[in-house]
């Protein structure tokens, strides 16, 4: 990965960013808290096993809005910093996505994916970026019937070492930015989906334990066409690896 790659990467995505930003009308303010938890079982340096468990949580009032319920996903790992992973998520949607409201019934959906990561170092500074595609099954509920919908992800990221390595508590600033597009019947205007830009602080305790802590701007177009979300979202990340070989 060069410089060119990463400044294109920011331009396409400050593009999109601003595209939907050009085209709303009707946008409603929202804030969420997210707690996740991450695991990386780590078989060896070619194989690893993540699990996602994600709690989302309307601010004001702490009712639920989504349930990650798990995420898992195999990842196969390269020496050029390359990995590809598959996976599925058990996803939970709680309706209507109105903290002031009491929730009528669950959205339910299961989510396959497959990925494609790419790690690189510019200096002393960690760069990734993610290609991701996610099959989206949802089920029929008391709303709905049940229906389909392909969706694109694209995620750089960037990790900014604040204090030495050797620290006794090494301290990183965590830069992402993602866009999420929109296929299938259903879709009619709302291809693109949502952009996701985040920033925050990793702190690292052990070779195991480590937090990500952060603000997240979660801009999202409805199926309107003219409707949009934008929600402001405080999320903590408890990472763990465990290491079934030595490292």
């Amino acid at each position: 990965m060069n410089n060119r790659t990463i400044l294109l990467a920011i331009i396409l995505l400050g593009s999109f960013d601003g595209i939907a930003q050009e085209k709303q009308k009707n946008t409603e303010q929202q804030s969420f808290y997210w707690i996740r938890y991450y695991n990386k079982l780590i078989f060896n340096e070619s194989w690893q096993l993540h699990t996602e468990i994600d709690s989302r949580r309307f601010l004001t009032t702490n009712r639920q809005h989504q349930w990650v319920l798990p995420r898992i996903h195999v990842h196969r790992i390269f020496k050029n910093g390359l990995d590809v992973g598959v996976g599925a998520t058990w996803f939970m949607q709680a309706m209507p996505q109105n903290g002031e409201t009491e929730i009528d019934y669950f959205g339910k959906e299961i989510r396959p994916h497959q990925e494609v990561n790419l790690k690189g170092n510019i200096a002393k500074l960690k760069t990734s970026q993610r290609l991701k595609i996610e099959e989206r099954f949802f089920l029929e509920n008391e709303e709905t019937p049940a229906f389909f919908v392909l969706r694109l992800r694209y995620r750089w990221q960037m990790l900014i070492p604040l204090t030495d390595e050797k620290a006794k508590l090494p301290v990183s600033m965590n830069i992402s930015d993602e866009v999420m597009f929109n296929a299938g019947s259903k879709i009619v205007y709302n291809v693109f989906d949502q952009n996701r830009l985040y920033a925050g602080f990793q702190l690292k305790f052990t070779d195991s334990w480590s937090a990500d802590i952060g603000y997240m701007n979660w801009f999202q177009q409805r199926a309107s066409g003219s409707d949009f979300y934008n929600r402001h979202i405080a999320r903590l990340t408890i990472n763990h690896s465990i290491y079934l070989k030595n490292h």
